[in-house]
């Protein structure tokens, strides 16, 4: 009996683990407007100068979101707010200590609040950081970058959740054997 109890509590950790654990994460919502943002350049030295521009940045009420950029999710490089019709261009500044190889600048505008319109976020193109230059002149991005119309945000971290489910039924298969060995105990005595 206690064998058939710890082989069904096992089978069903191994489907708590199976169930709870996608294959493949459920996508973001990151663009509900149809934003665009594309890039002057593909590739950028550390401590460049990189213009950006883009459309669709607007609230419900018609109007320019603020939008936040940020290098890799992590930096905030700077804020600029959208014209009345959407559109957004400027420029940021790599930061000298960002290190070579593939980046993406991060847009994020709306809170979600009212009049603030949805909360979107949109990533770049790819960017090439090069190693920053020493000397005196401030250097400037090179290439042309494909414009960016969004898609889905990558995933970050772990879905815990069949690892969590896992974690909570042991204790109570653990507990379960405990209260079956007890009863076996007592009718064999």
């Amino acid at each position: 009996m206690i064998r058939r109890l710890a082989a069904s509590v096992a089978a069903l950790a191994v489907a708590a683990l199976a169930v709870g654990s996608p294959a493949a994460a459920a996508p973001r919502p990151s663009n509900p407007q149809g934003a665009t943002v594309s890039l002057a350049a593909s590739t950028a030295r550390a401590g460049a100068t990189l213009r950006f521009s883009g459309t669709g940045w607007k609230n419900q009420a018609g109007r320019g979101q603020v939008v936040t950029i940020k290098l890799d999710d992590v930096d905030i490089l700077r804020d600029v707010t959208a014209s009345d019709s959407g559109a957004i261009s400027g420029s940021v500044t790599i930061p000298a200590r960002t290190g070579t190889g593939q980046h993406w600048l991060r847009f994020l505008a709306g809170s979600g609040a009212e009049n603030d319109g949805p909360a979107r976020s949109l990533a770049s193109a790819m960017l090439t950081v090069t190693a920053g230059s020493s000397g005196g002149a401030t250097p400037t991005a090179t290439g042309t970058a494909a414009p960016s119309t969004g898609g889905t945000l990558p995933k970050t971290g772990i879905d815990a959740g069949g690892w969590l489910a896992g974690a909570l039924l042991l204790p109570a298969a653990g507990a379960a054997l405990l209260v079956a060995d007890r009863r076996r105990r007592r009718s064999a005595a």
